[in-house]
């Protein structure tokens, strides 16, 4: 092909501008080389400051296999200072595995997250996540 041969992909009626504006307004400077990149391999590194904003361009993207690679990522970061942020976020994208994990992690570590924050702060969810949990076990 063509594109192998000059590692140029032409996209005819689309402008860079576009796409790069799109990317922009979602929080994420991120180049069109590295998602057209992954879109070819499906290989690209989520980072902490890479994850979020992939994340939302794999929803609106619709790319379940990157959706699946931040959600590993993010399940593996959470932490007390990402913790509200992060189950939202599994809130709002229906993300089962970040929110399994945000009920897990809250499950071991409340004695500390709600000296640190209000209920009121918790997303609805792991709060019903929590109670059924804390209940069974």
């Amino acid at each position: 092909m063509k594109e192998s041969q000059e590692q140029v992909i032409n996209v005819p009626d689309i402008k860079y501008e576009v796409y790069y504006s799109k990317f922009l307004a979602l929080g994420f400077d991120l180049k069109i080389q590295e998602l057209i990149e992954y879109l070819y391999s499906e290989d690209i590194e989520v980072t902490k400051d890479t994850a979020v904003p992939l994340l939302k361009l794999s929803e609106e993207y619709l790319l379940p296999g990157l959706k699946a690679k931040c959600a590993r990522y993010l399940a593996r970061i959470l932490d007390k200072e990402n913790f509200i942020e992060l189950s939202e976020l599994a809130n709002t994208f229906q993300i089962k595995q970040l929110q399994d994990a945000a009920v897990e992690y809250f499950v071991c570590n409340r004695t500390a997250i709600l000296q640190s924050l209000k209920i009121q702060d918790l997303p609805r969810y792991l709060l019903e996540e929590f109670i059924v949990k804390y209940v069974n076990e």
